[in-house]
């Protein structure tokens, strides 16, 4: 596959969980086969077949053989993210860190709620909800959504000593 079919791929897939997500699909039915959504998504088979294979491995979907493509059921998960702070004298303000997940959870499906964002001398926290079908998903869904802030530095931060936790909400 090439770097340009992958990328459509990847394009399909976040579509399709936009899609998932709002209903347009029943919780645990069958997605459209690889020829449906190659015209759907005007793209390959090929490149139809990687999006849904990108979602089964994202948990979102199984795949049977000859049978097609099904989803997992979805479950709601409170997600915390902790980020602890590497140098002591770095200034950050709370405000531009809330402001940088509400924008970034814009482009993110899967998250229902920003809930909270703290800053103070030790860590930053978030905490949010996300749809998800397992904890480890809604966790990497939400360290993702966090990490990638737009317009915010990480600068000073220990992004390698960071801890999230996920639970049924």
């Amino acid at each position: 596959m090439t770097p340009r079919d992958a990328a459509k791929a990847a394009a399909v897939a976040r579509s399709l969980r936009r899609e998932i997500l709002a209903g347009t699909y029943d919780e645990d039915g069958k997605l459209p086969s690889r020829t449906e959504l190659a015209k759907q998504f005007r793209v390959s088979p090929e490149s139809a077949s990687a999006a849904v294979r990108l979602l089964a491995a994202e948990g979102w979907a199984s795949v049977e053989h000859g049978r097609g493509a099904f989803l997992r059921p979805r479950r709601l998960f409170e997600v915390r993210v902790e980020v602890p702070r590497s140098a002591g004298d770095v200034l950050h303000n709370e405000l531009a860190l809330a402001q940088s997940v509400e924008v970034g959870a814009r482009d993110e499906p899967a998250l229902e709620t920003v809930h909270a964002v703290q800053v103070d001398q030790r860590a930053a926290r978030v905490r949010v909800s996300v749809a998800a079908t397992s904890a480890a998903m809604a966790g990497e869904i939400a360290e993702r959504l966090v990490w990638s802030a737009p317009g915010w530095s990480w600068d000073g931060w220990d992004l390698a000593g960071s801890s999230v936790t996920a639970a049924p909400a």
